[in-house]
């Protein structure tokens, strides 16, 4: 079992396909990984109203897919899957995105999102429009992986034309210039902050201006829509909004969030199935583990990193993702269930781990499921809250309940009853997982009430 949570390099983490999240309170996952058997010589391919997608084409829709204020980045991923269909050679095939790839659309268009690059980041001001690329993928038998891709289209359209916001600070003796919105800053403990003019807990000063458009250099004036910093409380974490209008009366919305350093240790309230990119080495961190926080902070690839420490002389500093830091979601409810159906563990978003969890054993859950190939899915966790990647079938844990067309003996084995009571017709009754064979060729279901040693079993053709 995954215990930890690995915090890889840059480098590495651009091989990785994420998938909520986180976890994360996630919408309903569709069908739309559909995959059919009768495809011939490993085709792939995606398709939009029953007609075929070149590689890598866009989906020919009238209007793109609406976006609404609050939606996370994984709810636009579903709404991309529910449009179009994967079609592939066998049930391994699967569809996969990158939470960072809508992420740095939206930046670069000025929306405001927070949460970072990842699948539970929530928009918060309005969307103009971008393209979603899902990617369709399967491995063969021999291990050969082929890909697909597809371009789902949102919103109305880029807005042209509109003021382009921009950060200066010099970093390493250099004057940068990026984009700062949805970063996370961090800042000192009762620092005089300013929303266009701010310095960093580092040293650094952190100078933000708008031009009129891409190609109209000429600065225009920002009005700050929105600023709750609270420098006085270590360890807070606040939202600024900025406005910038041109002459044209078109305007831009950024934010960005502002992190007041934290003071004596600090729990890492991580996002559950989240790989968290490190700009060097291997590092592992533990859900829920305390670290000291240092002052020391970098920007890379857009990334706001801050050097945290595992004791109080700051030693052995690694880099952390800010934003981690200023975590707006709460950790998650964990709660033990018992697995009532031996269960395979899959990965988020349907990969399957050739690993089973046993029936009868006690695990801990993140209470609320999350949806994604057709199914819902509890994720497991250690009992001290450490999360694991390991998700498991809801069914096979909780059950679903079936009406019976007939009455009903319950079975231990096929010859022998478990007690002598009857199921009446019309009733309800949990059953867990699939249907198991017995050996007198009948397929019949475990049962709410079974326990390790006590078996309760009804026939798979008296339900409806």
């Amino acid at each position: 079992m995954n215990k930890k949570i690995k915090i890889i390099s840059l480098a590495s983490a651009a091989l990785l396909t994420i998938s909520p999240l986180i976890t994360t309170p996630v919408s309903a996952a569709t069908n739309a990984t559909m995959t059919s058997n009768s495809v011939k010589n490993s085709e792939i391919y995606f398709t939009y109203n029953d007609e075929k997608i070149p590689d890598n084409g866009i989906v020919p829709l009238k209007q793109g897919l609406p976006v609404k204020e609050g939606e996370t980045l994984y709810e636009i991923y579903q709404a991309a899957k529910e449009t179009v269909k994967l079609t592939g050679p066998n049930s391994t095939t699967d569809v996969n995105y990158d939470p960072s790839e809508i992420a740095n659309q939206l930046r670069d268009q000025n929306v405001s999102f927070v949460g970072g690059e990842r699948s539970a980041a929530k928009i918060i001001a309005p969307i103009t429009g971008f393209t979603l690329k899902l990617t369709g993928s399967y491995v063969n038998k021999a291990g050969d992986r082929k890909n697909t891709t597809v371009k789902v289209p949102f919103g109305t359209g880029e807005v042209k034309n509109a003021p382009q916001f921009q950060l200066e600070y010099i970093q390493d003796g250099k004057k940068q210039t990026l984009n700062p919105n949805s970063m996370t800053f961090q800042i000192a403990k009762t620092s005089k902050f300013n929303s266009l003019n701010f310095i960093g807990s580092n040293g650094s000063t952190y100078k933000i201006m708008a031009t009129g458009s891409a190609s109209d250099s000429k600065n225009v004036n920002i009005k700050v829509l929105k600023n709750d910093v609270d420098t006085t409380k270590s360890g807070s974490f606040g939202l600024v909004q900025l406005q910038a209008t041109n002459s044209e009366g078109k305007s831009s919305i950024i934010s960005f969030t502002i992190l007041v350093s934290p003071e004596g240790k600090q729990k890492l309230n991580l996002m559950p199935s989240d790989w968290v990119a490190a700009p060097e080495g291997y590092r592992t961190f533990v859900q829920g583990a305390e670290y000291y926080i240092g002052n020391e902070t970098k920007i890379e690839n857009g990334v706001s990193y801050t050097r945290i420490y595992p004791t109080s002389n700051k030693k052995d500093g690694v880099w952390f993702q800010t934003m981690y830091l200023a975590n707006p979601y709460p950790a998650p409810k964990i709660v033990e269930k018992t697995i009532m159906h031996r269960a395979l563990a899959y990965s988020l978003g349907g990969g399957s781990k050739y690993r089973h969890y046993p029936a009868f054993k006690k695990i801990y859950v993140k209470s609320t499921p999350v949806e994604f190939k057709g199914g819902k899915y509890y994720q497991v966790f250690e009992k001290d809250g450490t999360y694991t990647s390991d998700y498991l079938k809801v069914s096979n844990i909780d059950g679903i309940k079936r009406t019976l067309k007939h009455n009903a003996y319950v079975y231990a084995t096929s010859t022998r009853r478990a007690d002598r009571q009857v199921l009446k017709k019309g009733t309800k009754v949990t059953t867990y997982g699939g249907s198991y064979k017995f050996k007198n060729g009948k397929r019949y279901y475990r049962i709410e009430g079974a326990t390790k040693t006590h078996k309760r079993y009804v026939r798979v053709s008296n339900f409806e």
